[in-house]
């Protein structure tokens, strides 16, 4: 079991939170080479000089073993969510939910609560609070924990209506198509390659290979749940 951290940007974490978000897609880093346009080929060069030269560098000739190990996850898992969070004071009134005392205290300010942005209805904050970027969210912060429990790989355009519904996308919202992929309609496809496209840029437009994760959202702390079933 391999236990890593990944950033989720606030609307992810809430869908999260709300059990709309089992899913998850990561751009495949190092983009094939040579691919059919079902299953890749896995051939890496590790610079197209090398290509010209007849060495293809690291070949997967469709082993699907080969390939998900590439991804870097395996069914059993442990993903803990970073998410942004802030330094400093907040009207209790500015709760999304005024019960929500999903609070943690930073190790290096004890006597300092810090609220999740997930948690906040309004950017109205008090006093010197500071926001902080998810990617600076240390692991004893992080609240959710995502339990791997499938991962394949696909073209980013393949994903399917069921499958942008389980990334956390409506398609009962409502908004202007992006015109440079055609997409039509209120569609959680549509909703999430606009989505994609905000992040990615051109990765869809090229339909590049993605990482499709899949997992059980568990809302506790990595170590706390880790600690919990190492005593069951």
């Amino acid at each position: 079991m391999k236990v890593k951290p990944m950033i989720f940007n606030t609307a992810m974490v809430k869908a999260l939170l709300d059990g709309r978000k089992t899913q998850t897609r990561r751009p495949v880093k190092h983009q094939p080479f040579f691919s059919t346009s079902v299953i890749p080929s896995w051939v890496f060069p590790r610079n197209k000089a090398e290509v010209s030269r007849g060495d293809r560098g690291l070949l997967y000739p469709n082993a699907k073993s080969s390939v998900l190990a590439l991804s870097g996850y395996s069914p059993g898992d442990l993903i803990y969510v970073r998410e942004r969070f802030c330094i400093g004071g907040i009207d209790e009134t500015d709760r999304e939910h005024p019960n929500d005392r999903q609070q943690f205290v930073h190790q290096d300010a004890p006597s300092h609560p810090i609220p999740y942005e997930a948690c906040i209805r309004k950017a109205i904050l008090i006093d010197d609070v500071v926001w902080k970027p998810s990617i600076h969210m240390p692991r004893s912060a992080s609240r959710i924990t995502l339990k791997v429990t499938g991962v394949r790989v696909e073209r980013v355009q393949n994903i399917s209506e069921s499958d942008a519904i389980a990334e956390g996308f409506s398609s009962s919202l409502h908004h202007l198509p992006a015109p440079h992929i055609g997409s039509v309609g209120n569609t959680a496809v549509a909703e999430f390659s606009e989505a994609w496209q905000e992040i990615y840029g051109d990765h869809w437009e090229n339909n590049e290979w993605c990482w499709v994760i899949d997992f059980e959202v568990i809302q506790k702390n990595i170590d706390h749940y880790i600690a919990l079933q190492e005593a069951a």
